[in-house]
């Protein structure tokens, strides 16, 4: 069996949508001294019917990447599903 030993130096995240975004912000908490790319039409203006995100996340932001409540919820301004 022959043994994968290279190590990752740049991760291509392809969607910069809450799940996307999210998912860059962790594997960069996890993984600081790699490089991490998004890849999405930032260009677009995003859709208003529709955009919002799930409460559950709350606990990803604040407890895993230690945004600030106060200051998230002051700038972000978000709408949450429940």
């Amino acid at each position: 069996m022959t043994k994968f030993n290279s190590k990752v130096n740049d991760i291509i995240v392809v969607g910069g949508g809450d799940n996307g975004v999210l998912a860059a912000l962790l594997l960069q908490k996890l993984n600081q001294d790699v490089q991490i790319t998004i890849i999405d039409d930032f260009d677009e203006e995003m859709p208003k019917i529709g955009k919002s995100t799930y409460s559950n996340v709350q606990g990803i932001f604040h407890d895993l990447l230690d945004f600030d409540r106060q200051r998230f919820f002051s700038e972000v301004k978000p709408i949450w599903k429940l």
